[in-house]
């Protein structure tokens, strides 16, 4: 697949999607997953060969992407910054890098998730419940990890402004 130029903050978004769909091998990230994460769910599954492989695969085609997607941004970050830095940056260019980056983004979480739905089509009903359930719990994780960081850049950002006053 050919990727054309995405913007940072669509990047963002399919960073999210890959990392949460994606992250099946993701062990234990200290302050972010406490315990095993999803490599500590799929474990409990008990995947046969083909359902392992199948998400290894997966798990392989989400790094390739980032790692598209990261060059991408910094691309588009070179040429962004360029046009801020003239006295008429070009409007039309930077909104078409972001209409081609959603369009992008749209087009391959698609594919994302019908790859995952042909995964999901193999999991027996147990399966399904310990996936869902573990993935309820590292996102419930997860966002109590980012809830306690945005307070915290609420609080430096107060202490920063009382600084400057």
């Amino acid at each position: 697949m050919q990727l054309k130029k995405v913007t940072p903050y669509v990047i963002g978004a399919m960073v999210g999607f890959g990392l949460t769909m994606g992250g099946f091998a993701v062990a234990k990230v200290p302050g972010l997953l406490n315990g095993a994460g999803m490599l500590g769910v799929v474990m409990q599954m008990n995947l046969d060969q083909e359902q392992q492989e199948s998400l290894r695969a997966f798990h392989g085609d989400a790094e390739v992407i980032h790692d598209e997607l990261r060059e991408l941004h910094e691309q588009n970050f070179g040429i962004v910054s360029d046009e801020l830095r003239t006295d008429k940056p070009d409007r039309e260019l930077i909104h078409d890098l972001v209409d081609d980056g959603l369009g992008t983004v749209r087009d391959v979480m698609h594919e994302r998730v019908d790859a995952f739905l042909d995964i999901h089509a193999t999991f027996d009903p147990k399966q399904r419940e310990i996936f869902v359930d573990g993935l309820t719990d590292v996102r419930a994780e997860r966002s109590a990890f980012v809830e306690d960081l945005r307070e915290k850049m609420k609080e430096h950002h107060r202490a920063i402004v009382e600084d400057a006053r």
